[in-house]
């Protein structure tokens, strides 16, 4: 298959393709590997604190006795207050406000509160660059919308792409085989590409979305935005204040018999109008969840519509599945993992075609070299230095910033180079090391030895890979 396109398309698509590119791919590619590891968020928060009780069920018997426990010990009445339940991905339960937080135990009790500053920053990293939610958010929303740009653009500026779908020239020069590369990756990843860049950008911009909605249409009233895509929550007054979580569980096991309770939040908790939500995910449907409404009693009010509503909310509460894979199996995180990582890939390998084109070195060359390896150096060591009480977003953007320096500063590109792959590698052998000193290697279960596996496995392959280079650019 070749796309029919005239000398001038192919040439202003190649051109925009390469200004694009170069505007933002630095950007682009901190978003990659962040959404690479994001993930796996699930997994990382359990092996970052491994010593949490983990089961299957939490029965809503001790939900009571919890919700006044969490009263007690915050000395006040929050809002609203959510109890997450166990799920598959992460068998723990956890009581919260949105601001104070703690594990409960299987009988209910109070155990530890959350500690995962590093997958905590990576999320944050991803969603909004570490900034404040509407200014970053905004950022990586238009880094969605300039990937859309570079996926058209580069589609355009390669008309035979598909038709050379599977052309690899070994033993070409470096820059041909990192073209191949690049044009490979490109082609095989277009609809996951396609499909990350805009759910990312819807993401990223919903924020400006309800902002600019809400003062156009609605006075200025955020709620508003909220409540005309996803519904209002009913009024309900003159009930009882006791709150029957054990019937409200009851009622909707038997409404909704083939849904997943994932948390439950009290609205207006003691007062008249009080209301209890479940939310629950629905098999074969990739909306985050549905919200099934009760009174204090435990009976059935309405649900929120989120899987048979409006199509407006549907689709917008089924942007977090479809962007970071949690959806149907672990295979599709697992899926994920590695198309986000083949994404990077063609971040990097597109701007050193650039690099290489121009056949000759500046500042620039070691700039792009600097960022690329002091990201990955960055975040290997903020993940074991957490574990001896660094701070990890200062580690990050302290190493980054090292790397860099180094990188334009130093003398001998290769030496360099050579470096930061040493770098690299003990970073990533000193994870394991680090976590099995902090905590009991022996009592862990099987998903944390399967990143440990993972890690140590990365590990000794760059370090293969790093000696061969030294071998070969002495």
């Amino acid at each position: 298959m070749e796309i029919k396109l005239n000398a001038l398309t192919v040439k202003s698509g190649l051109k925009a393709h390469s200004l694009i590119g170069l505007f933002s791919a630095g950007l682009l590619y901190l978003i990659a590997v962040s959404g690479s590891l994001s993930v796996f968020f699930e997994e990382f928060d359990r092996w970052e604190q491994p010593n949490v009780p983990e089961y299957k069920i939490f029965s809503p018997e001790k939900m009571k006795t919890a919700v006044d426990e969490y009263i007690n010990r915050v000395g006040e009445i929050p809002k609203s207050l959510y109890i997450v339940l166990p799920t598959e991905g992460v068998p723990r339960t956890h009581i919260t406000d949105g601001e104070t937080e703690w594990y409960l135990a299987e009988s209910g009790e109070f155990m530890q509160s959350p500690d995962v500053p590093w997958t905590t920053f990576i999320r944050e990293l991803h969603g909004h660059l570490t900034l404040s939610p509407t200014l970053g958010m905004s950022i990586v929303g238009i880094m969605g919308v300039l990937c859309l740009a570079l996926i058209i653009s580069g589609v355009i500026a390669h008309p035979s792409i598909f038709k050379d779908a599977f052309l690899w020239r070994v033993g070409k020069t470096s820059r041909v085989q990192q073209m191949d590369l690049h044009n490979r990756l490109g082609v095989w990843g277009l609809p996951f590409h396609f499909m990350i860049a805009i759910s990312g950008a819807f993401m990223g911009f919903g924020g400006i979305f309800m902002a600019i909605t809400s003062y156009v249409i609605f006075s200025g009233d955020p709620q508003e935005v909220v409540d005309a895509i996803y519904g209002k929550d009913p009024v309900i007054a003159h009930q009882t204040l006791e709150v029957n979580y054990t019937q409200a569980f009851a009622t909707l096991k038997q409404r909704q018999p083939e849904v997943t309770p994932i948390y439950m939040v009290l609205h207006n908790a003691g007062k008249p109008e009080q209301l209890l939500e479940i939310a629950a995910t629905s098999p074969g449907r990739l909306s985050y969840s549905e919200i099934y409404r009760f009174n204090s009693k435990g009976e059935w009010v309405n649900q929120q519509g989120l899987i048979n509503g409006p199509i407006g909310g549907q689709f917008a509460y089924s942007m977090y599945r479809l962007h970071f894979g949690h959806y149907h199996s672990n295979w599709v995180k697992l899926l994920y993992g590695i198309m986000g990582i083949a994404f990077t890939f063609l971040i990097v390998s597109g701007i050193n075609i650039w690099l290489a084109r121009r056949k000759y070195q500046t500042w620039v060359n070691s700039l792009w070299n600097g960022w690329v390896m002091g990201t990955l150096i960055a975040f290997a060591s903020s993940c074991w230095m957490r574990f001896i009480g660094f701070n990890p977003e200062t580690v990050f953007f302290s190493t980054l910033g090292a790397t860099v320096l180094t990188s334009i500063l130093g003398k001998g590109h290769m030496k360099i180079t050579n470096a930061f792959y040493v770098a690299l590698a003990i970073n990533i052998l000193l994870i394991p090391i680090v976590h099995a000193i902090n905590f009991n290697f022996l009592a862990l279960d099987s998903m944390q030895y399967a990143i440990y596996t993972a890690v140590i496995l990365f590990g000794i392959g760059l370090t293969g890979i790093t000696y061969k280079r030294i071998r070969t650019y002495r």
